[in-house]
């Protein structure tokens, strides 16, 4: 999963300065995390979509740093894409969507603590700390 910023940037330069000064979470921020569900065992287990990254129900998930590349895009401008982090959705309905395109797939509602850097796109989101629901819910 790749998360293209909300910002389209004049020059290259620009794009490294606003990877450079991710956000920091003021509040808890709400999340939906569609993970795969395998029912192995006594507990089912839970993978993420893209990655295949292990999830534990309840856990706190962390990352060691972002990771980024910038795009020459249309009409002379630069976009920023954050390509390693733990991704997530803003939106509910938007993560069920994409959690029915595949039989065997649960939305996690989830938090990004207060404090913790992120970078946001139109839909989705990309931190370096996520807690884990404790409920996986299929629609």
């Amino acid at each position: 999963m790749c998360l293209k910023v909300n910002e389209d940037f004049k020059t290259r330069a620009e794009a490294r300065a606003f990877y450079k000064k991710p956000l920091r979470a003021k509040e808890d921020i709400i999340v939906y995390k569609v993970l795969e569900v395998h029912n192995r065992g006594v507990e089912p287990q839970y993978q993420s979509q893209y990655r295949g990254t292990e999830y534990t129900l309840g856990e706190v998930k962390k990352a060691i740093k972002f990771s980024s590349y910038i795009d020459w895009w249309h009409n002379s401008k630069w976009e920023l894409s954050i390509n390693k982090g733990l991704h997530a959705y803003t939106n509910r309905s938007y993560a069920f969507s994409q959690a029915k395109r595949e039989s065997g797939w649960s939305v996690v509602e989830c938090v990004i603590p207060k404090g913790t850097l992120y970078f946001k796109g139109s839909r989705d989101i990309v931190s370096l700390k996520l807690k884990v629901g404790l409920q996986a819910k299929k629609r």
